[in-house]
């Protein structure tokens, strides 16, 4: 035996935090975005073609608008676990202090 604690469900344990909520929202972010790029979209002249080209054949203002927007996107799931993550080290602590003050 070594001695060291082995929790019997780490699984568990990691669903629970934060930021492995922050990684599958993220990667469903990125998940909506490559769906939406593959998309085939039909102008006024009859050529189709996917939204990603038409966003890479695009004005420089353009693109970086759809880009920007991606990203705040992402910066908004972010700083949710951000807040998410600080509530908990806030609760813990105050759970510390409440348990030295009962001593």
């Amino acid at each position: 035996m070594s001695g060291r604690y082995e929790e019997p469900f780490p699984l568990r344990r990691m669903v629970v935090h934060p930021v492995f909520w922050g990684v599958v929202a993220s990667l469903a972010v990125v998940a909506l975005v490559i769906w939406w790029g593959v998309q085939e979209q039909c102008g006024i002249t009859g050529s189709c073609e996917t939204r990603f080209a038409q966003v890479l054949g695009s004005k420089p203002a353009e693109f970086a608008t759809v880009v920007g927007g991606a990203a705040l996107v992402l910066i908004w799931v972010w700083l949710v676990v951000l807040v998410w993550v600080q509530a908990r080290a806030v609760k813990v602590a105050r759970m510390g202090l409440d348990a030295r003050e009962h001593d």
